[in-house]
């Protein structure tokens, strides 16, 4: 147990740090070319660690996208093409079987979706933060806290959004080797994310935002500093029956819910609180 007034010694940004043989990232497209060529700028401009880009084209009517990868002129970005539109949950199991293929010692997995902007050195604090708590298997920054999550001073919360995460190699392969799966394929576009964290949770790992910009008192989707996320679930929205797949996702997850008999990861469990909080 430790107390909140006790929070663990401050992250030294200016360690060097190991990103093991490269930092595999991975893009969800799904429509919007302009969109992805931007995150591609960003991410080959702002990514300060050896890194290769797997994009997953989820575009169903025509090959804008691939057509762009291709044309990028960077050997770094490659792309599979899937001839119709398999979800968040397909995409991402694809993209981090292709990088454990290839990687058998892989160690970290950013994905992202096609509409997020990285900053200058945004997978580097990612790391920081992940070589600093070992037991972190996903590390998000703020933005990604778009359900105002009861967050720890230290940045431990209990799950974040999909947009913008970095997964730990082992925890994802934990989860794996303990459920079949690292995302739920049942889950197209909605909850997925919010599965996986408590997944995560379950496996023994945890959940942190990355706070070396944090700004006290501005909201979380406000927040500066590694990424920007100007149009958040835009590309969920451009799915004509994404009212009707949220509703059938929050079922099926209420309903997984119950069937496995578990309650959602809660960080305060974990910690003694002092008076003073």
């Amino acid at each position: 147990m430790k107390s909140l007034d006790k929070v663990d010694q401050p992250i030294n940004w200016r360690k060097e740090i190991d990103p093991g043989p490269v930092l595999a990232i991975g893009i969800l497209a799904y429509g919007g070319v302009h969109d992805l060529i931007r995150c591609m700028l960003h991410i080959q401009r702002s990514t300060f660690v050896p890194f290769e880009c797997c994009i997953f084209d989820n575009t169903e009517d025509n090959r804008t996208n691939v057509k762009a990868v291709q044309e990028f002129g960077d050997q770094r970005f490659t792309v599979i093409d899937s001839p119709y539109n398999v979800g968040c949950s397909v995409s991402r199991n694809r993209v981090f079987d292709h990088f454990r293929e290839k990687y058998s010692d892989l160690k970290y997995f950013a994905f992202l979706d096609q509409d997020v902007l990285v900053h200058d050195g945004w997978a580097s604090d990612m790391i920081h933060v992940m070589e600093h708590y070992p037991k972190a298997g996903i590390v998000a920054w703020p933005q990604a806290n778009i359900g105002n999550v009861p967050t720890m001073p230290d940045g431990l919360v209990s799950m974040v959004s999909s947009c913008c995460n970095m997964h730990r190699a082992a925890a994802l392969i934990d989860v794996i080797d303990m459920f079949g799966f690292a995302w739920d394929e049942r889950f197209f576009f909605y909850r997925f994310d919010s599965l996986f964290a408590q997944r995560n949770n379950q496996a023994g790992w945890r959940t942190y935002l990355c706070l070396r910009y944090f700004l006290p008192k501005v909201p979380w989707l406000k927040q500066v500093g590694g990424i920007s996320h100007p149009a958040p679930n835009s590309g969920i929205k451009r799915n004509p029956k994404w009212r009707e797949i949220r509703a059938t996702s929050d079922r099926l997850y209420r309903q997984i819910k119950k069937d496995e008999g578990w309650e959602e990861y809660d960080p305060f469990n974990e910690i003694e609180v002092s008076e003073e909080w």
